[in-house]
Parts: C-alpha cells; sequence; structure tokens
C-alpha cells in the first residue's frame, strides 16, 4: 500500500473505487480557486477473486480489505473517517425503450400533468419489461422523454400545444437494489456510511469528456478487468450509456483455459508479455499448470490468443456503441481504463467501427482537467495509476466526492389509506408503514418516492374512465369519461404533489387513485334540444314531433345512451314529406320493354337544404331550410328504351363446311303486334319487344360465298337449287343446320353437288 500524509487538509472527502482488480481509495478537498487537489491515497489489490466483473461477491471479503484501506488512510490523516462516496459497475444498468401514450383531458393542451402520466405509465411499463418483481428489485436511476407524436404528428416540445392524444418514446434506465445493497453492505463493512453514489460511465464521462468536447460525437470506453463501461456525447450532452462484460480478463481467462493456468498465473503471465511487448522485447513466458507442470507459451501463441479475444471484445463494444449512436459510428473514441493498455486493443476496436486506426486513442488522466497531484509521490503504484488510463474513472469518483453526494440512498416510510384494493400487493405490503429505499439523484421527488415504492400508473394518477361513442342522425358523436381522481398523498398532516421535493425522512400516508367512470347520460340529454323538429318547407313553417329510434326499434327519450348505439332521432326527407302529403311529386311514365315494368321519370322535384340536394333518406336537421326545384324531361323516344338486340347467328352446312350466316336486326313491335319506329314516343302502358323481321335467306349465304356461286356460270345455264334436298329459291328461308347445293345445268362446272 503506498499513500502519504497531508496535515494542512481539515475536511477532506472519501472517494472509493471497488474495482474488480484493485480498491483505490483517494482523500480530496476542493480549493476555493476550483482545483481539485488530491490529499492521500491508497491502492490495494485484492488478493482473489472477491469481486468479478465489477459486483461484489464476497461481501465480508471485500469489506476486509476495504477497512485496511480506510485505516491507512485515517491513521495518516489524523482523525478516523466515517462516510465515503463509492461507485456502482456500469454492467449493472439496464435501459428499457417502450412507447407510450395518454389521452389529454379537457380542454385539450398538453399540461405538466399529460408528461408526468406519460412518465408513470412509461416507467412502470418500462419495470414490467425486466421481469417478475421488478418494482422492488431495481432502482429507476433516470428517463427521458422524446419522439412526441401529437395526434400522429411528431413535436419537439408538446407542452402547451392542443390535441386529444400524446404518444412519446420513453427511455429509462435501472439500476438492480442487489448492487446498491451490496455497495452499502461493504462500506459498512469497513466501519463507513454511504456519503454519496454514482455510477462509474458517468464518473468517468463527467471529468473524461469535458462539457466544451460533448458537441463532438465521441465514444469512451473505460475498459477495466470485468467490464467495459461506454459513454457516447453528441450535440453537447451524453445520450447514452451501455456495458459490454468483456474487459482485460477476458485475455486472461482465454489464457487459463488454453494452457490450464489458474487464474492468478494466468493474470501475471498476460502482464509480464504486455510490459516486455511494449518494451519492444517479448520473451517466450514460463509458467506452471495447475498440474504442477512447467509451460513455456510462444510469444507468437501469445499474441495469436490476444488477437482473438481482442477480436471478440472489439465486435462487442462496437455493436454496443453502434446502438448507442443510431447505426452509426462516433467521430472518435476515447479509451481509458487499466486493460485499455493492452497491445492492438486500439486497432482491434477502430477497425471493428470502420474508423481510421487514429481515430481511436488510449488516454489517460491528462483527460482530467484542474486537478493537482502535485503531492502524489512520483513514481509510487498511485502514482502511476492516477496518471494512466485507470486513473480517470477514481478520479471521476474523486471529483463527485468532492462536489456533490452524486445519488443518495435514503428510505422513507409508505403507508397505505384505506380502502383497499382485494388482491393487490400494494394493499398487502402497505397495509401498516413500510421503510422503503430511494434512489436519490439529487432532486427527488414524491413521485420518485412512490414509484421506488412500486406504485405503478393507475395507482398515481387517475385515469378517465371510457367515453360512450353513438352515431345520431348519421353524425359520431363522442361523449367524454368521468375524470378520475388523483391519488392523495400526505406526510406530516400537508398534502404532497407528485412533483414536490421528497421530504427528509418522509412519512408517506397515500391514498391511491380512483379511475373515472363511465357517464350515466339518458338520450334526452344526449340530445339537449326540444323535442319538437321545426323547420321550413318551401314557405311553410312546420313543427314535427321526433320519435327516437335505436337501430331502427322505438325507444324512449329515458333510455340510457348505450355505448356503439346508432340512433336516429330527427326524420328523414321522404318522413317529413309524407307527413306534409307532399310526397308523391313525381310524373312517371310506365311501361314495359321485354316483359319488364319500366318507369319513366317526366317531372322531378329536388329538395335542397342550402345548396346542398337532399336524398330520400337524408336526414333534416332542426333550423333546416327546404326549398323546391322542379325539373320537366319529354318524353322518351322508343330507341332511347330500348336495348341494342344482340347479333344473331345461324350455321348452314355449304360445300361441306359450315357458314355462319347473320340473322338480319330485329325490329320492335307493340302488344298489338303492329310494328314500331325508333323515332315514335313511348306510350303510357305500351309494351315494347324485338321481333325479328325475317329469317335468314338463301341470298344472305349467296352474298358470303359469292365467288364459289358465281364459277361455272361462264357458259350459261339455269342456276338450280336446293334447301335439305328441297328445290329452293333465292328467298328460301334457312334454318339453323340447314344444307344448301346449286349447280349450273352445265355440265363442266365443277362444283355440282355438295
Amino acid at each position: 500500500m503506498l499513500g502519504y500524509h497531508d496535515p494542512t487538509a481539515m475536511n477532506p472527502q472519501l472517494a472509493l473505487d471497488i474495482g474488480t482488480r484493485n480498491i483505490v481509495g483517494l482523500l480530496v478537498h476542493r480549493e476555493s480557486g476550483g482545483r481539485l487537489v488530491i490529499l492521500d491515497g491508497e491502492v490495494l489489490a485484492h488478493e482473489d477473486r472477491a469481486m468479478r466483473d465489477g459486483q461484489v461477491h464476497d461481501i465480508p471479503l471485500v469489506g476486509k480489505r476495504l477497512r485496511e484501506v480506510v485505516q491507512s488512510l485515517a491513521s495518516r490523516h489524523g482523525a478516523p473517517l466515517s462516510a465515503a462516496t463509492v461507485a456502482a459497475a456500469g454492467r449493472a444498468l439496464r435501459t428499457v425503450e417502450v412507447d407510450v401514450c395518454a389521452g389529454i383531458p379537457r380542454p385539450g393542451r398538453v399540461g405538466p400533468e399529460v408528461l408526468r402520466q406519460l412518465a408513470i405509465q412509461g416507467i412502470g411499463d418500462a419495470s414490467d419489461l425486466l421481469g417478475s418483481e421488478v418494482r422492488s428489485g431495481f432502482h429507476c436511476v433516470g428517463y427521458t422523454l422524446g419522439r412526441f407524436q401529437l395526434d400522429g404528428s411528431p413535436l419537439d416540445q408538446p407542452l402547451g400545444q392542443a390535441g386529444t392524444q400524446l404518444a412519446a418514446r420513453l427511455i429509462a434506465t435501472f439500476l438492480p437494489r442487489v448492487v446498491t445493497d451490496a455497495l452499502v453492505a461493504v462500506v459498512r463493512e469497513a466501519g463507513l456510511q454511504l456519503a454519496g453514489l454514482t455510477l462509474e460511465p458517468i464518473a468517468a464521462a463527467e471529468v473524461a469528456v469535458a462539457p466544451t468536447m460533448r458537441a463532438l460525437n465521441l465514444a469512451l470506453v473505460d475498459v477495466g478487468a470485468g467490464t467495459s463501461d461506454i459513454a457516447v456525447t453528441q450535440g453537447g450532452a451524453v445520450i447514452g450509456y451501455a456495458m459490454v462484460p468483456l474487459a482485460g480478463d477476458l485475455v486472461t481467462e482465454t489464457l487459463a483455459q488454453h494452457h490450464l493456468l489458474d487464474f492468478p498465473e494466468a493474470e501475471a503471465l498476460k502482464i509480464r508479455w504486455q510490459l516486455a511487448s511494449v518494451a519492444g522485447e517479448p520473451s517466450p513466458s514460463p509458467a506452471q499448470d495447475v498440474l504442477g507442470l512447467p509451460v513455456v507459451v510462444r510469444c507468437d501463441e501469445l499474441a495469436g490468443l490476444l488477437e482473438q479475444a481482442l477480436q471478440r471484445w472489439a465486435l462487442a463494444v462496437a455493436e454496443e456503441i453502434l446502438r448507442l449512436n443510431g447505426g452509426r459510428p462516433p467521430a472518435a473514441v476515447l479509451a481509458i481504463g487499466g486493460a485499455s493498455q493492452t497491445p492492438g486493443l486500439a486497432g482491434a476496436l477502430a477497425e471493428a467501427l470502420g474508423l481510421p486506426a487514429g481515430r481511436v486513442g488510449v488516454r489517460g488522466s491528462e483527460l482530467v482537467r484542474d486537478v493537482d497531484m502535485d503531492r502524489v509521490p512520483a513514481g509510487s503504484r498511485l502514482a502511476a495509476l492516477l496518471r494512466g488510463p485507470a486513473g480517470v474513472t477514481p478520479l471521476g469518483i474523486a471529483t463527485t466526492a468532492a462536489d456533490g453526494p452524486g445519488f443518495r440512498l435514503r428510505e422513507i416510510g409508505v403507508r397505505l389509506a384505506p380502502p383497499w384494493r382485494e388482491q393487490d400487493p400494494l394493499a398487502e405490503r402497505y397495509r401498516e408503514e413500510r421503510m422503503v429505499q430511494v434512489l436519490d439523484l439529487g432532486a427527488a421527488t414524491v413521485l420518485d418516492g412512490l414509484l421506488a415504492a412500486g406504485f405503478a400508473a393507475r395507482d398515481l394518477s387517475g385515469r378517465p374512465g371510457l367515453g360512450l361513442t353513438v352515431t345520431v342522425d348519421g353524425q359520431l358523436r363522442l361523449v367524454p369519461a368521468m375524470p378520475g381522481q388523483p391519488a392523495e398523498v400526505r406526510h406530516a398532516e400537508a398534502v404532497l404533489g407528485l412533483d414536490e421535493p421528497l421530504p427528509e425522512d418522509a412519512r408517506l400516508w397515500v391514498r391511491l387513485a380512483v379511475s373515472g367512470g363511465t357517464p350515466a347520460m339518458s338520450l334526452s340529454e344526449l340530445w339537449g334540444k326540444d323535442r319538437v323538429l321545426r323547420c321550413r318547407v318551401h314557405e311553410q313553417e312546420i313543427a314535427f314531433t321526433l320519435e327516437p329510434l335505436l337501430s331502427g326499434v322505438p325507444v324512449s327519450w329515458d333510455d340510457p345512451v348505450l355505448d356503439g348505439g346508432v340512433y336516429r332521432l330527427c326524420p328523414t326527407l321522404s318522413e317529413l314529406l309524407s307527413s306534409l302529403g307532399s310526397d308523391a311529386e313525381e310524373d312517371v311514365l310506365v311501361f314495359e320493354v321485354e316483359g319488364v315494368r319500366q318507369e319513366w321519370c317526366l317531372g322531378e322535384t329536388a329538395w335542397l337544404a342550402g345548396e346542398r340536394v337532399l336524398q330520400r333518406d337524408d336526414v333534416v336537421l332542426p333550423g333546416a331550410v327546404l326549398t323546391r326545384r322542379r325539373t320537366e324531361r319529354p318524353v322518351p323516344l322508343v330507341r332511347e328504351v330500348m336495348p341494342d338486340p344482340a347479333p344473331g347467328f345461324i350455321g348452314v352446312h355449304w360445300l361441306g363446311r359450315v357458314v355462319q350466316v347473320s340473322v338480319p336486326a330485329p325490329g320492335v313491335r307493340d302488344a298489338g303486334g303492329r310494328w314500331v319506329e325508333p323515332a315514335d314516343r313511348v306510350q303510357e302502358g305500351g309494351q315494347y319487344h324485338h321481333e325479328a323481321a325475317r329469317p335468314p335467306q338463301v341470298a344472305d349465304l349467296f352474298a358470303l360465298v359469292q365467288d364459289e356461286v358465281t364459277q361455272g356460270a361462264e357458259g350459261g345455264g339455269q342456276l338450280r337449287i336446293e334447301v335439305d334436298g328441297v328445290p329452293a329459291e333465292f328467298t328460301t328461308p334457312l334454318r339453323e343446320g340447314s344444307r344448301v347445293v346449286a349447280r349450273w345445268t352445265v355440265a363442266s362446272w365443277p362444283y355440282a353437288g355438295t
């Protein structure tokens, strides 16, 4: 253990970095000029693997080693140390993204209560995604609302905007209580109280990436022994944290498994080779396996194992960086932490991200500004650690210790007021007062305390009930739900708002929120008007008594309104005209075409409401002014009402083939059998049908085969015609399937016969 004593420091702050490989304790003081002075420090290595992947696995053993560090510092300081600021490993962080939405109550503008409801609901939904019993198993260490959509339209800032529904994406970060419980237990094991708590990636980013650098798109990777913590900056802020459970121990474990070495032997072998590589003098390294047999590890073999491990590590880290950075690589990567000095690490990560090799750099405490380490003995192990990449996170924790408590773990009392909901875990847990641990991020609110206690959105915000959606006279009507009552929270008889600061030593008495109900409304209340329709119909003032219908069935005005009901309260135009005796205002010509009844409107009346023409089944609303417009139409011509006849054909046998002969277009006859001209007017009661004027004749066939008929006529003679074996003339009618034969009396005609 190395350290020193500064007798001028009276009230130093103690910062502890409880890492996987080492415990680093620093006594620090913030000067009035703003510089952070390192007053004293200790570095103590774990003798075994009581810490793994940044998490405490053996509380008594880690507590014992921590107590050694504290006692050594206290003895040189000349006064006991009672409290310390520590950091939780980034590997414990769990980030969840959920989509949430909330209705906007009247008057329809987004207020703070809507954003609060989204936050409560989103944190509850995110907690549910982490698994069962999560509300009591995790601390929510932060959340952000973004990607707002108001009624489907994206917005950057919805506060004060008007709409009916607000949706958002909530990103919540959780820390398992088992991590904080273990840290608290270890600190108490060392005889200390927990003065403050931070997270390792947050502490490292705060000191390694100055505010002026955060405008750049950078990734900070803290490569420790068991974990690699990641922070990404852009636009002046840290936009996300992540963790990969692979780091320096990956190389050690690869060596141990490959050569049957125990972990300390493999770690020593790795360090010897790395130091020799940096010095440019690598050589085969001797070791002893778990069987006691000597092992000599060749340099090329060590390099190959290291390359495999680094590639696996780099791909995992690059994947998380790309996820945080929206799928694209950052402008540069800053690598810190003890294992960042592994040869080839920066190049492997640059290749995995697709960046030039020079864009991934290993940095040390030169990134940390305004830190006075002049009192640290030069050449000491502490000086080497603080001035190298492994010193960034301890200095970040020290900065948190000097500037404020970071996070605080607080205990509050919570009790639930009756009436209790049946089979509700909250009622079982808080029927009597129960102490709850709250992670205070610096400005804890009553809401933070209740969320830590496991209260959900439905417990704290009185959600509105279900409204009614009905259709009235063809129009969709929404009946708003009854509003809910939010939770009531008291402390020492004072009523607290959910956004108010959480009192010290709070003892909260909570009455759960009450959701609103479905509105009970009669049809008369829904209508809210006179039950007599008053309107003007063609200069005539009328009053029409309304009779409500539900899906066509009469109902009473006192009946309750049904959700999804389709009501008609006002009359249709047809019903209104019938009540006035004015419904039959059309002159209709009636006749038949091909045996089917037809109607032709000769005179038509159209009813208009303003400029809109009403149909007979349109609803007439109160106060409507209806005007009548008359349109005359002439009696139609026969050709206007008769359909075009389909063309007809018959097949006739001629010279061994079938010839299609068209049937002459039919004419139109009336009921008396008289032929009717197409230009004649249709008569009332007339009956019209198509009828062929004559059947196809032999002449119609010869018109199609004229060339064949005339061949052989050069020598003169007489044409003889037969139809179905019977002598025929040009005017002889033909039927379907008729066989026609024609021959000239001159014997030389080659077409005699069929």
